[in-house]
């Protein structure tokens, strides 16, 4: 059996790949609606270049540091909304399969419980 390039290239030929898209962005702390709205630009950015997954940065939902704001439950919880709200939109848009990994603050006690759909 030859093994030469060509060979291996035939022996993987029906091996997939894999895309990621590194996200690399600056969010506003404090501003959730601004920071969707720049996770979708850059999703839509990343789905353009042929990813399948876009990672972003800790915290992009909520912008880092997150400070005192971490201290407010209305705010853990308005993070929370805009969370399930932003998966909404990245379901209903053109995405399709593609993965999105998205920081963003809760509540430990809540964050294995919570329904994204």
């Amino acid at each position: 059996m030859n093994a030469t390039p060509e060979h291996a290239v035939k022996a993987h030929a029906g091996i997939g790949q894999i895309r990621i898209g590194l996200a690399q962005v600056n969010p506003t702390v404090g501003a959730l609606d601004s920071n969707s709205e720049l996770i979708l630009k850059f999703a839509r950015h990343a789905k353009n270049a042929g990813a399948h997954i876009a990672l972003f940065p800790e915290m992009v939902l909520t912008g880092y540091p997150v400070e005192d704001f971490a201290l407010r439950p209305s705010f853990r919880t308005a993070s929370r909304k805009a969370l399930v709200e932003l998966a909404r939109r990245i379901t209903e848009a053109e995405f399709g399969q593609m993965v999105l990994v998205v920081g963003y603050l809760d509540e430990p006690s809540t964050a294995h419980k919570m329904p994204l759909r």
